[in-house]
């Protein structure tokens, strides 16, 4: 059995490493619907993709909040709360409906909040 298991081991291993692994590990796989919104934001404001993509995970399991369905007042990937929609919507200079109600809007919104508030310290 051991002289089956070694074989496998080094075919596997063979696959392992090297350039391209570590290019593939550095740019992970599209997983959610929203990761090249996530991508985007994260070059224009310099967030962090995975703090996007965390962001989005964590508001909305990246599934498009309607706010006239929300309770709270929520909307978008994001799960912008309505003072954060005011906020973002001025400084990208959008109509607050575009950043409440479009995917990339929203994503440039949260990630606009978040350079925005690291450049004031917040």
């Amino acid at each position: 059995m051991r002289k089956r298991v070694v074989p496998v081991l080094v075919a596997l291993l063979a696959g392992c490493g090297g350039p391209a692994a570590e290019e593939e590990a550095a740019q992970p796989a599209i997983t959610t619907p929203f990761d090249a919104e996530y991508r985007a934001a994260s070059e224009e404001f310099g967030v962090p993709f995975e703090l996007l993509r965390g962001m989005g995970a964590a508001q909305s399991a990246h599934h498009r909040i309607d706010a006239a369905r929300s309770e709270s007042g929520q909307a978008g990937v994001m799960g912008l709360q309505p003072e954060a929609i005011t906020e973002a919507a001025r400084l990208l200079h959008l109509p607050e409906a575009t950043v409440a109600g479009y995917d990339r809007a929203n994503v440039r919104a949260a990630a606009a909040l978040v350079a925005d508030r690291r450049l004031r310290g917040d």
